[in-house]
């Protein structure tokens, strides 16, 4: 079965669309990533397969290609693990709980199947919402980041949560304990006056 997921690559400043394309056929069990992408990506079906296992989630049996469309266009950055999750998923028959075409996916996988936070979130919730995509699935670190652009954001922390999301449409909660603010917290300045 074939499935499409949204996301983007960054050049500079610049924001460009990416469909993840997953394909999975009969043959030997076998990943292969097309479409430029550079070592992170590639490196990915290794995180991908340790988090699937983490999880309790068995990839599906045959030959699994991506593509990362345009094939012209070199593609960068470890945010591509959460949409290539979400492709796999996909692509193994399941019908998920919401339409994932007005949806876009960043995030990085650890090899325990939790998610780590990424850069340039705001930067590609702001293209979004010029896109009218309506919603954003990140990691929960991400979530403030994002929260002001207008689109719908599901923040989640793992695999397991983005399972829910995905065939049952409930986005876990924001816990502050799990969410990383540590870099938004400013020193106190002494007050002058005294």
């Amino acid at each position: 079965m074939l499935s499409r997921v949204r996301t983007v690559t960054f050049w500079g400043l610049e924001v460009f669309p990416v469909t993840v394309e997953t394909d999975i056929g009969r043959g030997l069990p076998k990943t292969l990533i097309v479409g430029l992408p550079d070592n992170t990506i590639r490196e990915s079906q290794e995180r991908l397969l340790s988090a699937f296992k983490h999880s309790g989630v068995d990839l599906p049996d045959g030959r699994i290609t991506i593509n990362l469309a345009p094939s012209d266009l070199r593609k960068t950055g470890s945010h591509f693990d959460l949409p290539l999750a979400v492709g796999l998923a996909l692509a193994s028959g399941r019908t998920p709980a919401f339409e994932v075409s007005d949806t876009l996916f960043l995030g990085e996988l650890g090899l325990d199947g939790r998610l780590q936070p990424v850069a340039g979130v705001l930067q590609a919730a702001t293209w979004a919402r010029d896109q009218n995509i309506r919603r954003l699935v990140v990691p929960f670190e991400n979530a403030k980041e994002a929260e002001h652009s207008g689109l719908e954001i599901l923040p989640v922390s793992d695999l397991d949560g983005l399972f829910e999301l995905l065939w049952r449409g409930v986005a876990p909660e924001i816990e502050t304990s799990k969410l990383d603010i540590s870099h938004h917290q400013v020193s106190p300045v002494p007050d002058l006056n005294e």
